[in-house]
């Protein structure tokens, strides 16, 4: 059952963005909703931008639109990393990262949905981390990645242990529990039909799961 928290808000990006920095907090989920085209992806990147423990999985293998991300700063690295990463993160230092990589074919699939599964295991041992999984659905079906399983560990675990699971997608799917920001463009009214958010307005809401 869902319970929708009395916050419900729209708003132009310049005013949503500062607002949203506030008020995600390590250890709650967030979801950006909307179709291709609408700018998901640049409205991750300027959230992940503020992580300083920031992990993005390349589920599709070799996504262009991380790109951004590398633009950002974000470094591409198989997992799991190097141990001088760790270090650097004891010493206060920043860690923002790609984990993924192309696979030459489809015999290679396999690798990559391995690497992203010890990640997802390692997140979780690790804690405090942000992660964000374009294509929830493809990581976590059965029929493609089957990845479902530690998702929902680390979205139900998140809060206690400080991950903070970041999605994006043209349509939500039930979370685990826990609190979850929810994103999507907001239409004027009469506009509905409309194939592009014509003003950058964005609406917010805060859900609990239970």
């Amino acid at each position: 059952m869902a319970q929708d928290v009395p916050i419900f808000q729209a708003m132009p990006w310049k005013s949503f963005e500062p607002w949203f920095k506030k008020e995600w907090r390590q250890g709650q989920h967030g979801a950006i909703i909307g179709p291709t085209g609408f700018g998901k992806t640049t409205v991750v990147v300027n959230l992940l931008e503020t992580r300083t423990h920031a992990l993005a999985l390349d589920v599709k293998g070799g996504d262009r639109t991380l790109a951004k991300l590398q633009a950002k700063g974000f470094v591409r690295a198989p997992w799991p990393l190097p141990d001088k990463v760790y270090r650097d993160i004891r010493n206060g230092k920043p860690a923002r990262f790609i984990v993924g990589f192309k696979p030459r074919n489809t015999l290679e699939i396999p690798k990559l949905t391995k690497m992203i599964d010890l990640c997802l295991h390692d997140v979780f041992s690790q804690e405090g981390w942000a992660v964000y999984v374009d294509e929830l659905q493809m990581a976590a079906s059965q029929k493609m990645m089957n990845l479902g399983a530690i998702i929902e560990t680390n979205l139900i675990a998140g809060r206690d242990r400080g991950v903070s699971i970041l999605t994006s997608g043209s349509s939500s799917s039930r979370p685990g529990t826990g609190k979850w920001w929810t994103a999507w463009p907001r239409w004027p009214a009469g506009h509905e039909r409309r194939s592009r958010a014509p003003s950058g307005a964005w609406a917010a809401r805060t859900t609990t799961w239970c």
